[in-house]
């Protein structure tokens, strides 16, 4: 201690500071150690003038510590990082979804990291969202991202509405999105319309031109069902971490998956419209036009074929989205708090009264749908299986096959069963993977599995009549294995956060545009490219053509249409000049009832005129055996 003559006062030296006594004394926040005053070391803290030492931070709150030296007060006690204070006088280690960087985190201030979420600031229990990209952490009491709300940020505030990958939009922006929906929409039935002119021009233009209809049927069916899948899954899979570009084309080809509800946001336009109603909405209108079908097709016996036709399309077109919804119904997820909700809609209380009115709904829709329709496509296809197992040309022109030609149709004889097959991989695909835990990686790895799985076994078997079929079938399956697989990489890789425009992002968004782009392209190319293509005359074409199109007319009209065979292959020659002389031997060992038909001379000079009389001979038999079944 020295005098001060000024101050007329004695200064303390070093350290020291004046205490209230008038001695020097070391200052809150410093202990005596030695001779001179020395701040609290980590994890203590002193918050009164003094000599005595510093209290203990573990003594009030275990396992803490302080974020500097010479702390005063026991509030500077806090728990490092990694841990947080659980309100019961102990540092506790975080789960999985707390940020691991941030210190002092207390039960209440946890700070979340971003794809997580917990019911409210008491409660422990972090789970991942279903919608990684609704969720943005933090450590308030809102965890959402604007528009979100509610258990796992899965719901949307009032003026908002989701969108197809399950994300909350303005209703302003989802307004402009149906607009551009509603144009794209109209764009593709231009499109479509102006194909089918081209073609249905082609095939007056030239007969052998039917093929090409053919193949554009049976391939865009085989692309339509891809297209549907793969737009089926932002609903099944909830923000499916796809690159941005390839999200908008998904979100474009909404309306392969026949589900309005995918694109046109309901919440915008009533008030309190939850996924009960879209139940109803899916269902009870399916339930109505196929019943329409059924008793038109009862009234009208000339039309029967053509109105069972139509209900076959109608429950193949919407039977993956009815699925989906109808499988939505049965799962439940239980909070922290006791609460359970609807995992497709976090608005509806599984504990209500209604619960079990809904079970019930959804049980019986349950074995009209994913299980009814098809157990009827298999006992249809079952029942005919003897005539469709006939030869393709033979089975053509079968009467009973007519109505049902849809079911089987593009595939082998002996692959009669395959549209049940594949009605099984499309309900797998969408309302089988939506019963799995929502964006977890095990929906992923189901999903991934059961795309290589089909497509080994189309590849395997090759079930379709054309080869060209088969490569279509082939790549667009491939196609969803390459979807799954870089949505797994994203999701669980460091390219899930990079930012747009990196170039990981437009990598993959490369990828999968021109995969896509290159099945469409191999699609048309296939169906109009006609090297390698059946080398037959235009008088079998022609014959095939009037043969095929006189299904279901009178006998008078039949022998008029035979007439015309006869005159036409009289004037008819052959035009496909293109097709070279050696591809009529593949085409005789692939159509061995062609073959059997073709007439000695016209297989060459060798047969001889013994030959066309055994042949003619034949072919008369065979006539009279056809009038003998038409007359029955």
């Amino acid at each position: 201690m020295a005098f001060n003559a000024t101050a007329q006062e004695c200064d303390c030296l070093n350290s020291f500071v004046m205490g209230k006594d008038g001695t020097c004394t070391c200052k809150a926040g410093e202990t005596l150690m030695g001779t001179t005053c020395q701040p609290c070391e980590k994890a203590k803290w002193k918050s009164k003038e003094g000599v005595t030492s510093c209290n203990l931070c573990t003594e009030s709150l275990e396992d803490s510590t302080t974020k500097y030296v010479g702390s005063t007060s026991n509030s500077s006690c806090i728990c490092p990082s990694g841990t947080f204070d659980n309100l019961d006088g102990k540092c506790e280690v975080i789960e999985e979804g707390v940020n691991p960087r941030a210190s002092g985190m207390t039960l209440t201030t946890l700070e979340l990291e971003p794809e997580f979420w917990r019911t409210d600031p008491s409660s422990n229990d972090i789970r991942d969202c279903p919608l990684p990209e609704a969720c943005v952490g933090g450590n308030g009491t809102n965890y959402c991202r604007e528009g979100h709300a509610g258990p796992y940020c899965n719901l949307c505030v009032d003026e908002y509405a989701k969108d197809p990958f399950m994300l909350c939009k303005s209703c302003d922006t989802t307004g402009a999105s149906i607009a551009y929906t509603i144009i794209f929409v109209l764009a593709l039935a231009c499109l479509a319309g102006g194909v089918y002119y081209y073609v249905k021009k082609k095939v007056e233009d030239s007969e052998g031109n039917r093929y090409i209809l053919k193949r554009l049927k049976n391939g865009g069916k085989i692309i339509f069902t891809g297209f549907q899948i793969t737009s089926a899954l932002p609903g099944v899979v909830p923000a499916m971490p796809l690159p941005k570009t390839f999200k908008k084309a998904v979100s474009f080809v909404q309306v392969f998956n026949i589900d309005v509800f995918q694109f046109v946001s309901a919440g915008c336009f009533s008030a309190g419209f939850n996924f009960y109603h879209r139940l109803l909405a899916a269902t009870i209108p399916i339930i109505i036009i196929c019943a329409m079908f059924v008793v038109a097709g009862r009234r009208n016996s000339d039309s029967r074929s053509y109105f069972f036709n139509c209900t076959l399309a109608v429950l193949y077109l919407t039977l993956p989205t009815i699925t989906t919804t109808v499988f939505g119904v049965f799962s439940s997820d239980t909070l922290d708090n006791d609460r359970s909700f609807l995992r497709v809609d976090y608005s509806i209380d599984c504990d209500d009264e209604a619960r079990w009115f809904w079970l019930f709904y959804g049980v019986i829709m349950a074995l009209a749908f994913p299980i009814g329709v098809p157990l009827i496509f298999f006992f249809i296809l079952y029942t005919k299986r003897t005539r469709i197992m006939k030869d393709v040309e033979e089975r053509e022109k079968d009467e009973e096959l007519t109505n049902v030609a849809f079911l089987f149709e593009p595939y082998k004889p002996e692959f009669w069963y395959f549209e049940v097959v594949e009605t099984g991989r499309r309900l797998m695909m969408t309302g089988v993977l939506s019963v799995i835990k929502p964006g977890s990686f095990t929906q992923l790895s189901w999903g991934l599995f059961l795309s290589i799985f089909f497509t080994v076994i189309l590849a395997m078997l090759a079930p379709y009549n054309d080869s060209r079929d088969n490569k279509i079938a082939v790549l667009s399956s491939a196609l969803l294995i390459l979807v799954f697989l870089m949505s797994s990489f994203k999701s669980y890789t460091k390219v899930n956060r990079a930012e747009e425009g990196s170039y990981d992002e437009i990598g993959m968004d490369f990828l999968l545009m021109l995969s896509y782009a290159v099945l469409i392209v191999l699609f048309f190319w296939l169906a109009f490219h006609q090297k390698d293509d059946m080398s037959v005359s235009a008088t079998t074409l022609v014959k095939n053509s009037l043969k095929g199109s006189s299904s279901g007319l009178s006998k008078s009209e039949r022998a008029k249409a035979q007439v015309e065979v006869e005159e036409e292959e009289e004037e008819v020659e052959i035009e496909m000049t293109d097709i070279k002389v050696d591809d009529q031997s593949s085409f005789e060992v692939e159509n061995p009832m062609q073959n059997s038909k073709a007439r000695p001379e016209d297989k060459g000079q060798s047969s001889g005129s013994d030959g066309g009389k055994e042949w003619e001979d034949k072919k008369r038999f065979e006539d009279e055996e056809d009038d003998d079944e038409d007359d029955e």
